[in-house]
């Protein structure tokens, strides 16, 4: 669950981003994901506003920003610890929490991110009804997160929780076909595939359905 912006727990901070590894077990799997992000801003040449929702230390952002850098982002995450270290990228930042309304304006960007995000927050539809709201209308929205019906993600979180010994805290699980579902309720085009072996699962949604 996200905490109110401006507050974190230290445990969770040092556990995670002080702990084993600094938090780079797994950053393998951003390869693929990053390869996901650039095909989708890859339609367009013109420039575009991004906002990453959950952007941690901002390494995610970086890397996008570097492969294409026609896009211009706006970094926003609950914790300001978080928001200190993605500022290094020269990034705007804002601190924000998901389980609340987002301090932005409607239609404000031409793509909303959330990487290993949505898990976390404690209503994922009102979550996704506000990441549709500051879209505008023939933005993409690209989500990814661990897949709930793959053995081989159940599997790979057992191994998470034996070697960190922390708890994942992914209270709005998703499957393929609930992503499936929330994302085809709130666009007119959806795509919604498996990556990294089974590990991650991503959604692609564009023009928002009207309301």
């Amino acid at each position: 669950m996200c905490p109110q912006a401006g507050q974190s727990d230290p445990k969770t901070f040092a556990a995670y981003y002080q702990g084993f590894l600094g938090g780079k077990l797994f950053r393998w799997l951003d390869l693929m994901k990053l390869r996901i992000m650039k095909r989708v801003l890859g339609r367009s040449a013109g420039p575009l506003q991004l906002v990453d929702l959950g952007c941690g230390t901002g390494n995610i952002s970086r890397r996008l920003h570097s492969a294409c850098p026609h896009v211009e982002i706006t970094c926003v995450d609950h914790d300001p610890r978080l928001l200190a270290l993605a500022m290094r990228g020269d990034f705007k930042t804002v601190a924000a929490d998901f389980n609340r309304t987002l301090p932005f304006a409607d239609a404000s960007f031409d793509v909303v991110l959330m990487v290993d995000t949505i898990e976390h927050v404690a209503s994922r539809s009102a979550t996704l009804n506000e990441a549709t709201r500051i879209l505008r209308d023939t933005g993409s929205l690209i989500v990814f997160t661990p897949p709930y019906d793959s053995i081989r993600w159940l599997a790979g979180e057992m191994f998470f929780r034996i070697v960190t010994r922390r708890p994942l805290e992914h209270i709005s699980p998703f499957t393929n076909e609930s992503l499936t579902w929330s994302l085809a309720t709130r666009f007119e085009d959806c795509q919604v595939g498996y990556a990294n072996f089974g590990l991650t699962l991503w959604g692609v949604g564009s023009r928002k359905r009207k309301r």
